[in-house]
């Protein structure tokens, strides 16, 4: 899993939003560059998302991401160049809409800053990650699926990656895995089929 908590000096105030809101959410990076400002209900915490086939989900804002968000606004606001008024991220230079190209090297850079470049890592890592840490979280599987915006939960499941070995450590975990075995007491069946009628099956 990706782990990435800088400071908004070390990261810019942009960067670090972007980067908690992909960590957060588990939005695409197509999905968070294709964001508007008015697609965020600060009152409700959420965001309406336009995913594959422009079907609309919404996801909510953990408290971090929330607080990234409101500190890079000002600094949004305060551009100059200005211009797509509506995009929730714009480039500092012209002050259009990132494309999506631009939101992965941006991220791709951060993710550089904090020493995890060359490492398997991607922008794509985060949205698994925040898959991982829901599913771990004990979010339920299908409200992951809502959240992330699959058509089917198969897709889900590979991103909580639980494999083999997990699920053998899962079942070792119990209290009772390692109480052997307890042979069947012959008498104690015989009175209780004897009580209650009950015929050898």
């Amino acid at each position: 899993m990706v782990k990435i908590r800088e400071s908004a000096t070390e990261m810019g105030l942009r960067e670090k939003a972007m980067v908690e809101f992909l960590y957060s959410t588990g939005v695409r990076v197509s999905e968070l560059a294709a964001l508007n400002k008015e697609d965020i209900s600060w009152e409700d915490n959420e965001v309406i998302v336009l995913g594959k086939g422009n079907k609309e989900r919404l996801v909510y804002l953990n408290t971090a991401c929330q607080a990234a968000l409101e500190h890079y606004l000002p600094a949004r606001a305060a551009l100059n160049n200005l211009r797509d008024k509506e995009a929730l991220f714009v480039s500092k230079k012209t002050g259009r809409r990132l494309t999506a190209r631009r939101v992965e090297q941006i991220v791709a850079n951060c993710l550089k800053s904090a020493g995890l470049d060359n490492m398997g890592y991607s922008p794509h890592k985060l949205r698994h990650t925040a898959a991982t840490l829901m599913y771990q979280g004990g979010v339920d599987m299908l409200a992951i699926k809502e959240i992330l915006g699959h058509e089917n939960v198969s897709t889900t499941q590979i991103y909580t990656h639980i494999n083999q070995q997990q699920l053998k450590q899962a079942v070792e975990a119990s209290p009772l895995a390692d109480t052997g075995y307890i042979a069947p007491q012959s008498k104690a069946m015989t009175d209780s089929k004897q009580d209650t009628g009950e015929e050898d099956s």
